[in-house]
């Protein structure tokens, strides 16, 4: 029951988050990038105080780097793997020399750089960062509205 529970608010928070800008700039498939977020929430306290209008908003950075080129003779530089895998990789290497293969790597980075609470409603606060990242003129540079106790899903 708690499981099922638990993917109903994860579905929720599918449904209500919305990417309110999205990164100008072209991701490069063949390169490094890292992209800019700020997601924005209404406080978890904010049927409680309607008065008092404020967003949450956490900034922090997804990150992925240049794809690298695996041959089989770069599998040998792995650790961990049994004597029997060990061989699999020399049997790969010695009849498939030319064997390759791509390694990506995604890294996303959940620290937070920042969390502020602003005065102002979501969608106004949001204006206000757009404005600002068009100064800084950043093309790299997401902005989403997200489910405040699950803001991360």
């Amino acid at each position: 029951m708690r499981q099922h529970i638990m993917n109903e608010r994860i579905m929720y928070a599918f449904e209500h988050t919305e990417i309110l800008r999205r990164p100008k700039q072209l991701i490069s498939t063949f390169g490094s990038s890292v992209i800019h977020y700020y997601v924005l929430t209404e406080p978890v306290y904010s049927e409680f105080t309607k008065d008092n209008l404020e967003t949450v908003v956490r900034e922090g950075k997804v990150s992925w780097y240049q794809p690298k080129l695996l041959t089989p003779f770069y599998m040998f530089r792995i650790e961990g793997f049994s004597n029997e895998a060990k061989k699999a990789f020399e049997t790969l290497a010695s009849q498939y020399p030319d064997l390759a293969g791509i390694l990506y790597k995604f890294k996303v980075n959940k620290e937070l750089d920042e969390m502020n609470f602003v005065s102002g409603p979501l969608l106004t606060v949001a204006e206000n960062i757009n404005n600002e990242i068009d100064k800084k003129g950043d093309s790299l540079c997401a902005v989403i509205k997200g489910v405040a106790d699950l803001w991360d899903v």
